[in-house]
Formats: C-alpha cells, structure tokens, sequence
C-alpha cells in the first residue's frame, strides 16, 4: 500500500511534475468543491500538502509546461464558473494567478502543444451553454536581440528588447460546440478533438482538427460509435484510441484513428463498459484503463490494451472504486492514481500501479478530497493538482505530489476556485489553468502557476469564459482553447488562442534612434463598491487585497470600508471606521496594519487616527494628531514610523509635521517646522530615506517650491531649485531610477499638462514631455515595467476626463493609451500584485461612481 490523501477528493487533476512527484489540485469532496493541491512523493510513498490554489475547483484542467511549472485552467467552484488560471511553481510549492481565460468553461480539454502554448477547447459553463470557442495560452517570454550595421564610416549597434507578456486570442470556432470531449497533440502538431455533448441531451461522434499555422478547424472522419465522458489518447505508433464513454450502448467499445487517413477503425472491446475513467500511456507502449462507472456502478478494475495485438487484459484491481479521478504517469515509470468519487463519497486516497508486476499500492492521501480537478506533471516530476471540487464547495486550493517521498504538501492557492477546468504545463514549466466553474458561475480568469515560487498569478482573461473544455500546447507555445460550455448552457462555438502581442523598446548607439511600440491593453469593469465615493483612499494589503475607506458619496461623509479581492474581482464591506472622514490619509505599516489619519468630517477637522486590523477587520482607534488636520500627506518611513506634514488644521493651513510610532501608538511633534505651510501638495520617500515635500497651497497661494526632510537629524532643507510651475492638486511618483516625476494639477495658469522631473542627486527640477491632456484630480502609478500610467481628472474646460496616457522615463515622452470606460477624477489608482491597475470610486460633477476597472496590458 502507499499513503492516503490527506482530503478525500474527485474531479480533482493529478500531474506528474519533472522531479517525479504528482501534484493533485482541486476537485471536490461531498457538496465541497477544494482549493487545495498535495504531492506525491514515489520514493516515499506519502503525501505532503502544498500551496493551496487561489481558487477553488472542480472540473478543471492542468497542465505541466515545459518549464516544469503547472498551469491550471478554468473549471466551476461548485456555483459558478471559474474564470481564472493559475501557475504552480514547484520549487517554492506557491500558485500564481495568470491571465484569465476569455470564456470559463469546466469539462474542458487542454492541451500542451509543441511550441508551448496551450490549446483549450470545449467544455461547457454552469448556464448549461456550450462554447464552441478555443483559445490559446501562451507564456511570456523576454528576449534580446543585437544587431550590428555596418557601413564605410560606421559601425551602429542597436539592440533591441521584446517583451512577450500574456494574451488570450479567439482561434476560430469548432464546427461543432461541445463539452467533454476529448483534445488529442497529433504528431504533426494539430490538435484532434472528437465526441463530447452538443447540447443539454444529444451527443455526438464527430471528430475535427486544428491546425496551429492557419488557426482554423476542419472536420475529419466521425467516430463509429457517439460517446462523451470518454478518453482519447495517442499512441507511440501516432495514432489515437478513443476508449469508452457514454451516450451509446457501446461502453465497452474502443476505436483508432489513423492521422494519415483522417478515418476511426474498430478495435478490441474494453472488458468492462465504462465512463469517467482515465487512460495513461505507459512506458512499454501499452494503455492502462482505470476506474470509471459503468451500469453497475463505480469500478475498481483495470485492464490493460496492446496496440499490437489490439486487445485488451484485466490488471491488477484498485484498491479503491472510484471515477472522476486522475491518473499520471511518474517518471519512474508508475502511474499515480489520486482521489475521485468512489461509493461512500469522495476520495482522498491514491494509490500507485507498477506495470512491471501489475499490481497497486496506496500512497500519500491528498490534504483535501476532491474530483473534476487538473493534475499536471511538472518538468521536475512533481504533480501539481488543482482546484476541483469537495462535495459542494469548488476548491482554490493546490497540492504537489513529490514521488520520492510519496507525499503531498499544499501550495499556494489559486486566485479562483474553480472546477471543470484545464491546467497546461507551458514550454517554460509554468502551469497555465484556465476557466471552469467556481460552482456558481463561469470562471473568465486565467492564471499562471509558477514552481519556482509555488505561487499563481492572474493573467488575461478568456474571451469567452468555459468549463469541460480542452486546452492544448501547440508547437509555438501558444495554447488553443476549445469547445466546453457555460453555466446558462450556452456552448461557444469559438476557439481561442492564448498568446502575446509584442511590445519592442529599440535603441541604437547613435543619438535619437529610439523606437516604442504600445502594446495593446484595455480596461475591464471589476465589479461595483457598495457605496460610490471620492475622497477616499485606496490600499494594498500583504494579502494583496485592496482597502477602500471613507470618502464623500455626494451629500454624506461616509465611515463605510471595503475590501476588493483580486482573485475574484468583488466588492465586500468589512468593518467601518469609528469616524467618517474625507481627505484623510490611509498608511500600510510594516506589520501590515493600516493607519488612517485625520480628515475632515461632519464635526469638522479631525485629529484622530485608527488602525485597521486585517485579520479580523477590526478598526481601533490609536493615539490622536497633535494637530487636527486634513489634505495633508503621510509617508511611510524606512524606521517604520509615520510621517505626517502639512494640511489645513482649525482654520489655517500648517507647517507642522509629527511622527507615529507603531510600537507606542504614540504621535510626536516635529521640532523643525516646514519652511512654508501647505496643503494638496506632495510627499514621496527617496532612495536615501529623505522625504520630498513638494508644491501645494500656500497661505499667499500656489507654491513652487520643494523642500527636504531628514528623519535621522529631523531638519528641513530647501531644494537647490524651484519646481518650474507653482502646482497643487498634483501627483508625485518615485521612478526606478530614483528621480521623482511630478504631474499636472492647478496653478496660476489653470489646469496643467506641464511634467518636471527631480533629481535627488543635483536636487534640482527639470520640464520634462507635457500630458497630452492638460488634468487635476487625476491619479499616477508606477507600474511594474517602470512605466508612470495617469488615468482620468479634470481639465481646464471642467471636463471630467476618461483619458489615460504612459510616461516613459527612458524616453521622456508620454503615449496614450486606452481610454477608462468611464470618466472620473478624484478616484483611487492601485497597483495590484499581478502587476493590473485597480481604478476605484471618484466623481464626474454630480455623479459618484461606484464602478471600479481594471487596467490589463493585453
């Protein structure tokens, strides 16, 4: 025998991960669907748990990239569709949301193709709609190029770097929508997918080919006999055996396809009829049948088919029945049963067959019982599973299997429950889940698992959100996703590829020659607040969360705090602050708890503070300002403390500055003051620690000047220059290169456009490219690739804008980009830890949004 699981699961994925150990991820356990994945280690015979997927899963897919990583695909959670995709890396045990699929779907097929895509097809959505779509998942890539031009006089190197981040693109449309079905990797590189369910009670034997170099489907000889819940699976000869299924009374059936040939021949009967079953190739060119359910109920046999005799022999029986399990061929030549549906519920055991002797022994349970999950090899022989469900809860969780210990250990959580989904194994290792049902709704999400990191990450969404598709790796890397359904039953009929388009950034050695290429990019609605607010702030979590709090709703100062989740692009109010406030400030401290600091509110100016709890969403208040004040600023020191300076206070506006120390919860007066007392300025920390005040209102009106604090002599020096234009109401942002761009905002002129750049090393301001739109009230980020992205404000004819424009500090030129789906200024901008802007709430005049978008870089 080897260990259990240690969560009884079915519908679960099981993958085989490069170091020979078997991830089993999601499923389901009872009305459960699971979130957790565990490993099996071969050597051990146990089970250890991993990093749990950020989404629960059942019905979901996964697959083992060629860089070892696991990516797991779509799938329900139980009640809805999973949208998301998520990427194990085994090296670190942590799932990684990557982008999400276009169209979730569960009962999908995913399918690794030879250039590391991978192709998802089919399945179907908890609607009950089929899409007949695919797409394809692609991974992205970093490459550097030089190029070296000679002439009589010169010599020019130009070297150029091409950035290839994550795409979901439609691929065309298969001729016929349907869910599960199967989706075969010819070795020719197309992509086979035959039978699967047309509608809510028909079933098909057609079959159809796609083919990556022209993106289109064809259809190719049909099936002898109707069948779905089946297995198809390539042989070494390259032809593919389709075994079993239901939909006709032909169970027991099995039949070859001859690529050379496009037709379905006849061969040996499977000694038991059967659905649900799994069906692994072994290393002596043999199939080995487990499991399933057939009329009698759920099975225990296996039987064993040579395609040079074309028939089949009872092996070894499981020690446990069970169907909707996985099956994973170990690199030591074992094949790892995991979890599944057996006859008292889910399963949470596994159990290893040896061909050499035909025979089963259990192993490492998995940490959580699940079915209809993914389970994909890793490049280091681990098995990361995904998602799937637990009776009725769709599961997030990720498991890997090591096989030389034989056990399962939990990675890190898919951002998205999700079941009935894909998991791809890309070219470079990652895990690329996509789509499925998070037992609700569809799953548009899709997401990257990294084993190096055991942690997922969201990447764009399908089109076309899916479950019980396929997914497939195609020869370039991209991955074609295809067929499956959706919650209202719907059945898309396109296919979808997931890929990159290609931003480059080219630059030569002789003087401006530099070129930029935008890549393309959108905004996407993420669900609505609860409240609409401007005035707010907005922060980001260790958790990776964003806190919402207070504001102005138009006619009330509110105290209401919300929480939006990344992972599943929802609104949630959490515990509201004790005083309603607006212009307040909101500070992450380092032990991750949140101080919010004056305001003003219905009583006027406040000098209170609160501290946010996030692990109980509690808000308890902390010693007050010494000075009530608002439209100030508060910056985090590299100590830990608060630094807050300036603002309106009782009337006047203050060059007072104070210090909170998180461990007294105590604030302390600056002894120097500000050298001039403002308010809508600046604040940002440099390199150094020093902190830079720049600009605001004045007593006399705007100010131009900037002024330096040092926290380790609490002394205030002036900047050796002057910023070039008097501003406030504008924004500051620190660069990667230690430079501070300011942006925009009000001054004597009006409303600006004009940008300057500081430089800590002359302390001195210099105009850099005007904004294309002259704005206020707007927001600006840094966004991970060193770009500044500023969305939305007001202009100088009180518009309200919906523009949004890049900065490129290696060039200095602003480029605009996708316009917001809705105009907005005073709003809140935050960078989320999958590297999208989260824009939340503002103000257009008389109306106060509740919406909030997300920026994707497609």
């Amino acid at each position: 025998t080897t260990g259990n699981l240690n969560i009884p699961r079915e519908s679960h994925t099981a993958s085989v991960l490069f170091d020979g150990r078997v991830l089993v991820t999601g499923g389901s356990n009872g009305s459960v669907t699971l979130n957790s994945a565990e490993l099996y280690d071969p050597v051990t015979g146990s089970w250890t748990t991993t990093g749990n997927l950020n989404n629960a899963r059942r019905y979901h897919t996964a697959s083992v990239l060629f860089d070892g990583k696991v990516l797991v695909i779509s799938g329900s959670n139980g009640y809805n569709d999973v949208s998301s995709a998520e990427l194990y890396d085994p090296s670190t045990g942590s799932w990684t949301l990557t982008v999400r699929i276009n169209n979730p779907r569960q009962l999908h097929t995913a399918s690794l193709l030879t250039d590391g895509t991978v192709l998802v097809a089919g399945g179907r959505n908890n609607a009950g709609k089929f899409p007949s779509s695919a797409e394809l998942y692609s991974y992205p890539t970093t490459a550097t190029t030089t190029f070296t031009t000679t002439t009589t006089t010169t010599t020019t190197v130009t070297t150029a770097t091409t950035t290839q981040p994550s795409e979901w693109l439609n691929t065309g449309s298969l001729n016929y929508a349907r869910y599960w079905h199967t989706a075969s990797i010819l070795n020719n590189g197309k992509v086979l997918v035959n039978g699967g369910q047309i509608n809510s009670t028909s079933f098909t034997n057609s079959a159809e080919l796609y083919d990556p170099s022209t993106g289109t489907w064809t259809t190719t000889g049909n099936l002898n006999y109707v069948r779905y819940r089946h297995k198809a699976t390539v042989l070494a000869n390259g032809k593919v055996l389709a075994t079993g299924g239901s939909g006709s009374s032909y169970g027991n059936s099995a039949e070859l396809y001859n690529p050379s040939t496009g037709n379905w021949t006849i061969t040996g009967n499977l000694k038991n009829s059967r659905y649900s079953h799994t069906a692994t190739l072994l290393i002596n060119g043999k199939v080995l049948v487990t499991g399933g359910t057939s009329n009698s109920g759920i099975l225990n046999s296996t039987e064993s088919y040579d395609p040079s005799a074309g028939n089949w022999t009872t092996t070894g029986s499981l020690n446990n029945a069970r169907q909707l399990h996985t099956a994973s061929l170990l690199t030591n030549g074992k094949v790892l049963v995991t979890g599944g549906l057996g006859n008292n519920g889910d399963l949470n055991t596994a159990e290893l067959y040896d061909s050499s002797i035909g025979s089963w022994t259990t192993t490492g349970n998995l940490n959580i019982p699940r079915e209809s999950h993914t389970a994909s090899v890793l490049f280091d022989g681990r098995v990361l599973v995904t998602g799937g469900s637990n009776g009725s809860i769709t599961l997030n969780s990720a498991e890997l299997y090591d096989p030389v210990t034989g056990s399962w250990i939990i990675t890190g959580n898919l951002n998205n429950a999700r079941r009935y989904h894909t998991a791809s194994v890309l070219v470079d290792g990652k895990v690329l889940v996509i789509s499925g049902s998070n037992g609700y709704n569809d799953v548009s999400s899709a997401e990257l698992y990294d084993p190096s990191t055991g942690s997922w990450s969201l990447i764009v969404n399908i089109n076309n959100p899916r479950q019980l598709h396929t997914a497939s790796l195609l020869i370039d890397g991209t991955v074609l996703v295809a067929g499956g359904r959706d919650n209202s039953g719907y059945m898309p009929s396109t296919a979808e590829i997931y890929s990159s388009t290609i931003p480059a950034t080219t630059t030569s050695t002789t003087p401006a020659t530099s070129t930029n290429t935008t890549q393309q990019s959108e905004w996407v609605n993420t669900g609505s607040l609860n409240s609409g607010r401007y005035y707010h702030t907005a922060s980001i979590l260790n958790n990776g969360k964003v806190l919402v709090t207070a504001g102005w709703d138009g006619s009330y100062t509110l105290n209401s705090v919300e929480l939006y989740d990344p992972s599943t692009g929802t609104w949630t109010t959490t515990g509201n602050l004790n005083n309603e406030r607006l212009w307040h400030t909101a500070s992450v401290l380092t032990n991750g708890k949140v101080l919010v600091t004056g305001g003003s509110g219905s009583g006027g100016f406040i000098s209170s503070s609160e501290l946010y709890e996030p692990s109980t969403s509690i808000w308890i208040t902390t010693g007050d300002l010494n000075n009530a004040r608002y439209g100030h600023t508060a910056s985090v020191l590299n100590d830990g403390t608060v630094f807050v300076a300036g603002g309106v206070g009782n009337g006047s506006i203050l060059n007072s500055a104070e210090l909170y120390n998180p461990s007294t919860e105590t604030w302390t007066t600056v002894t120097r003051k500000l050298d001039r007392a403002r308010q809508l300025h600046t604040a940002c920390v440099l390199i150094d620690g020093t902190v830079l005040v720049a600009g605001g209102q004045g007593k006399s009106g705007y100010i131009n000047t900037a002024e330096l604090y040092n926290p380790s002599t609490g002394t205030w020096t002036t900047t050796t220059y002057n910023l070039n234009y008097a501003r406030y109401w504008h924004t500051a942002s620190v660069l990667t290169n230690g430079k501070v761009l300011v942006i925009g905002g009000l001054g004597g002129d009006g409303v600006l456009s004009s940008a300057e750049l500081y430089d800590p090393s002359t302390r001195s301001w210099t105009i850099t490219g005007n904004l294309s739109y002259a704005r206020y009230g707007h927001t600006a980020s840094v966004l991970n690739d060193g770009r500044v992205l500023v969305t939305g404000g007001q202009d100088n004819s009180g518009i309200i804008l919906s523009t949004a424009e890049f900065y490129d500090s290696s060039t200095g030129i602003w480029t605009s980009t996708s316009n917001l789906n809705n105009t907005r200024q005073h709003h809140t901008a935050s960078v989320l830890t999958d590297g999208t802007l989260l824009v939340a709430g503002g103000n257009n005049h008389n109306h106060f949004r509740n919406g909030a978008e997300l920026y994707q870089r497609l």
